[in-house]
């Protein structure tokens, strides 16, 4: 499982930052058995988790 998180700060206290937890969306192997009405195929107390990758941005002010 890869994380990332790039990050840059200008000078007037702006900082930009983008970002992916589970970059290469991994995933555990499938569950065996019914895989109906909300039961998830993946585990969920594996490291990659069910939900596979997340990325996200996020704009930071100090003063």
């Amino acid at each position: 499982m890869t994380d990332l998180d790039l990050s840059y700060r200008f000078d007037l206290g702006l900082k930009v930052s983008v970002g992916a937890i589970n970059l290469f969306d991994s995933h555990p192997e499938k569950l065996k058995g019914a895989q109906l009405y909300g039961v998830p195929k993946y585990s969920i107390t594996s490291p990659e988790g069910a939900q596979g990758a997340f990325y996200y941005t996020s704009v930071s002010y100090d003063f």
